[in-house]
């Protein structure tokens, strides 16, 4: 299981590392009262596959919408393969740690007949914040008078 990205929430609104979900059951932590995140999969719609939402517990994490961008590539270069980007809020109840849920996708020809990957699993956790840790950071903080 691989470690994907952290998210940053500044006011109203939110910027996200990037992504990279590379194999299935990858595990994208969240911090409490993290409030948005995206998955970002690798695609080449030129070949007629694109990724579908095929399952998210919509009691604890809300769809908000999804993106393709293309690698850049030099000038009339046909066939580039890019990103597919989904993003999703978290309810107020799912921002406190620790949870888990999984989403899932298939990497699909949409058309009848078209040829479907099997299911592929994204992990999303919710950590809670290790109070022993941040007590013994600031002590040693106050101990040494150096904040970090």
């Amino acid at each position: 299981m691989s470690i994907l990205k952290t998210c940053f929430i500044s006011s109203s609104f939110f910027l996200c590392s990037a992504i990279a979900a590379v194999e299935p059951s990858t595990l994208i932590q969240l911090s409490p009262g993290q409030t948005h995140f995206a998955v970002k999969l690798s695609a080449n719609p030129t070949t007629g596959y694109q990724w579908f939402l095929t399952q998210y517990p919509s009691k604890a994490v809300h769809f908000i919408g999804y993106h393709y961008e293309i690698n850049p590539a030099p000038k009339g270069m046909v066939g580039v393969p890019g990103y597919s980007y989904f993003t999703f809020s978290t309810e107020p109840d799912f921002q406190v740690g620790p949870q888990e849920v999984t989403l899932e996708f298939v990497y699909q020809q949409p058309w009848v007949g078209g040829a479907v990957s099997a299911p592929y699993p994204v992990k999303v956790m919710v950590l809670p914040i290790d109070v022993s840790q941040t007590t013994a950071s600031k002590a040693s903080e106050a101990s040494t008078g150096r904040a970090s």
